[in-house]
């Protein structure tokens, strides 16, 4: 988070330090409002008494939406004040809910004993569940805790239907499922570490549902009091009574799958429906009509190559392409990608597909949000289509309600329509994601909507044009290939979705209400001036010395261990310090040592001296 310009501000509550920079000011205000009362719910859930104070981080440094929580050097959470990726924007309240899905990791690690929350004086990292959990463990709580109302991931079939993918490939023999030490959060082949997301938080809910939410809180204690050296598996069974692997099997038949037509999905998964590459993970694609051809030019990005592919041949190498448009015109792709400055940055450029030049861009929400006039528009846990005729500049717009909405593209266009392809998935249902169709006619703007009405015979992540048909990403354990999808007219239902202009927009009493409390508060408050001492001295506390020893030739010959340790950082983490004091009794001798470190992706440091 290094390089933030300008003063930091400081708002402190019952529980939370606050640290932004003034243009974060309305994240902050947002999470002043539900701090305190998430993390007195969360203890509540967790059956203890809250006992804790946190540090919470917003930076607008980082230009992607995410966030993390850290014990060590004391409890920090730290939140990218960035836009909600449509990943994670599935709740009523965007930012909120990225700082709750942190809060339950915070609150779950230090679910503890009297013993350990004692030393925590030392450091709060100080508890056994660091030894016996993983990642599996602490994404699966963070996930299914955001989900149990009517929000979250686990309500959304987008993100549940890798593991639906997984069980289909076991029923049909494509590939075995994994146990549940295969998804611990530590691959190097993808899905890397988001298998523990989607494994570990669809467990999480089955022991919640199956065995109760006070069991699922006492396995958190027991994991914070004590551990085994089976680690995790000793701390599951001493808190079920059960083997880990035994309620495994449990879980795995509870895995819904639907109705699965298994000559279709052999037809679906097989080579010569490919379009990509075999074990390809794309994900971004876009299609476009060729005059001259008379058919669709497509275009991906796949992520295990780094490069973009036209028509199945490769245009160039990039790494972490989000997104790629075709321009309205066809001769040109938009792309947008993430890069590594100072810190993770957006970059744009187009790329001309005659000419082969490359030319920088300012980034515009409109460039790829939006489709020829169109695009999706999310308020609360209702999803709408809205549409801009450029000739009069009206706005008009569709209500879909609990229908996740993603990835527009555009299909076709004449004299008096234009008519796009989308991809939805109801929320809160067992389903796949699906196809959506919508026409608009240009004189009158009204729209014809169709929805596929059956399940695919797999999950799909994004729709476009292409043949005779459709091409999909589908969305599979360990792959996102890209491939042809056949769907009859007989599969589409017409969606009656009125039609309201901006005019006729009903208010958002929520998003007022939230508006209102916050310009109050802005009103109202004179916010705390940072200083990073305040928090540099919760640091980590360890009563052995690291001091290096050296001899006459600045040989390292061992560490005078005898002493004491202190390491610790400022909440911006951007530089490390350790000071230390040492003594070996063997050798007789002893001294000081200290230590910094810091700097971003482009420069980094690491200053160190001893004393002896």
């Amino acid at each position: 988070m290094a390089g933030t310009k300008g003063k930091l501000n400081v708002i402190k509550t019952e529980y939370f330090d606050l640290i932004f920079p003034i243009e974060s000011e309305e994240t902050a205000l947002k999470l002043q409002m539900v701090c305190d009362e998430y993390y007195e719910e969360l203890c509540r859930k967790f059956e203890y008494e809250p006992y804790q104070r946190f540090t919470v981080s917003i930076t607008k440094q980082v230009e992607i939406s995410n966030a993390f929580f850290s014990l060590a050097p004391y409890n920090l959470i730290v939140i990218y004040d960035y836009k909600a990726d449509y990943e994670i924007n599935n709740s009523e309240k965007d930012i909120e809910a990225v700082f709750y899905h942190e809060l339950t990791h915070a609150v779950s690690l230090n679910s503890k004993s009297p013993f350990w929350r004692g030393m925590s004086w030392f450091a709060n990292i100080c508890t056994p569940a660091g030894i016996s959990l993983t990642s599996f463990w602490y994404e699966g709580a963070a996930v299914a805790f955001e989900s149990l109302e009517n929000g979250g991931r686990l309500n959304d079939p987008f993100f549940n239907q890798k593991i639906i993918d997984a069980k289909i490939k076991d029923i049909t023999g494509e590939k075995k499922f994994p146990s549940w030490r295969d998804v611990t959060g530590t691959k190097d082949i993808y899905p890397y570490g988001n298998d523990a997301y989607v494994f570990g938080s669809h467990f999480a809910r089955f022991l919640i549902k199956t065995y109760g939410l006070p069991k699922y809180a006492q396995f958190w204690k027991n994991a914070g009091s004590s551990t085994s050296l089976s680690f995790c598996a000793g701390v599951f069974k001493k808190t079920y009574g059960k083997k880990l692997s035994e309620v495994w099997k449990e879980f795995y038949e509870s895995i819904y799958t639907g109705e699965i037509d298994l000559n279709k999905r052999k037809a679906f998964v097989a080579k010569n429906n490919l379009i990509s590459k075999k074990g390809s993970v794309v994900t971004t694609v876009d299609s476009y009509f060729n005059e001259k051809t008379k058919s669709y030019d497509i275009v991906w990005f796949d992520t295990l190559s780094c490069a973009l592919y036209l028509n199945s041949k490769k245009l160039f190498s990039v790494n972490n392409v989000e997104s790629v448009r075709f321009s309205d015109d066809g001769k040109s792709l938009l792309i947008k990608r993430l890069v590594d400055r100072s810190n993770i940055k957006v970059e744009c450029f187009t790329y001309d597909l005659k000419t082969k030049r490359r030319e920088k861009i300012t980034y515009s929400e409109d460039d790829f949000d939006e489709c020829h006039g169109l695009k999706i528009l999310k308020e609360g846990l209702d999803w709408k289509l809205v549409y801009t005729d450029k000739k009069q500049g009206n706005t008009y717009s569709w209500d879909f309600s609990n229908r996740i909405l993603r990835s527009i593209h555009y299909v076709k266009e004449n004299q008096d329509e234009i008519s796009f392809v989308f991809t939805y998935a109801k929320m809160k249902t067992d389903s796949f994601a699906r196809v959506g169709l919508i026409c608009i006619n240009k004189n009158t703007l009204d729209a014809e909507i169709k929805l596929q009405n059956a399940d695919n015979c797999g999950g799909i992540i994004e729709t476009v044009p292409y043949e005779n048909g459709f091409a999909v990403i589908s969305e599979e354990y360990y792959s996102n290939p890209l491939r042809k999808l056949s769907i009859n007219e007989d599969d589409f239902t017409t969606f009656a979705a009125q039609k309201i202009t901006e005019d006729e927009k009903k208010e958002d009493s929520h998003e007022n209400f939230s508006k209102e409390k916050i310009d109050n508060i802005l009103s109202e408050n004179k916010y705390k001036k940072y200083n990073p001492f305040d928090y540099w001295f919760k640091g980590v506390k360890l009563p052995v010395g690291t001091v290096p020893v050296f001899n006459h030739e600045l040989e390292d010959v061992g560490s005078a261990t005898l002493g004491v340790t202190f390491i610790s950082s400022n909440p911006w983490t951007d530089k490390i310090s350790q000071w230390s004091l040492g003594f070996d009794p063997f050798n007789k001798n002893g001294g000081a040592f200290f230590s910094i470190n810091g700097g971003d992706d482009i420069f980094s440091y690491d200053l160190y001296s001893s004393l002896i």
